[in-house]
């Protein structure tokens, strides 16, 4: 992992039944950048194949 991201605030959105990032990888990831960290339950792998496209309710989390 590259010692910082560049940005200003990170979110880390994980899966807890993701088969290529486990809970514990995301959460040390998210450590790692002090990031702020987001759990979805029974989300899969979070990507656009899955069905995730546009993430209107991450706007609106970043905007708090």
């Amino acid at each position: 992992m590259p010692e910082s991201l560049g940005a200003k605030e990170t979110y880390i959105v994980a899966s807890n039944n993701d088969i290529w990032c486990s809970v514990d990888e995301a959460k040390e990831i998210a450590n790692h950048y002090g990031a702020n960290f987001k759990l979805l339950e029974s989300a899969g792998h979070i990507n656009d194949s899955s069905g995730y496209g546009k993430w209107e309710w991450i706007k609106e989390m970043v905007k708090k």
